[in-house]
């Protein structure tokens, strides 16, 4: 099964596979230390990951500290976790004037015909073959 991410234009900056623009193997073992060094990383993730998750931790405590009483957003245990749960809302009826908008917006979209557009070559990107 094709996912997201698994389809690539050859020679797109846009649509091309970012991976491929990676360092990898002996090249970034070198150029580690360097990169780290000029984003004022650490080499080691752990560190990185321990700064994240108190960073995460501290944001959940202040949401969940400043909820008002708002019976449409709650923090629930759900199989011993903390879960965030939000009621649905009432259904608005669309206005008068956001159909016709969209009436009108759609009578202006070109017609595609899907037999004359030309995809381009596309191609699995390496890691997945």
């Amino acid at each position: 099964h094709l996912r997201r991410r698994d389809v690539f234009v050859t020679r797109s900056e846009r649509w091309g596979n970012p991976r491929l623009k990676l360092l990898h193997g002996a090249h970034w073992e070198t150029m580690r230390p360097h990169v780290c060094r000029a984003l004022h990383r650490h080499e080691s993730p752990e560190p990185e990951l321990h700064t994240l998750a108190q960073a995460l931790e501290t944001a959940y405590q202040r949401t969940a500290a400043h909820f008002s009483p708002n019976a449409a957003v709650r923090i629930e245990a759900v199989q011993g976790r903390d879960t965030l749960t939000l009621t649905g809302l009432e259904k608005l009826e669309e206005p008068p004037s956001l159909l016709q908008l969209r009436e009108a917006v759609v009578a202006r979209l070109p017609r595609v015909v899907f037999e004359v557009v030309q995809l381009g070559r596309f191609r699995r990107p390496a890691h997945d073959q």
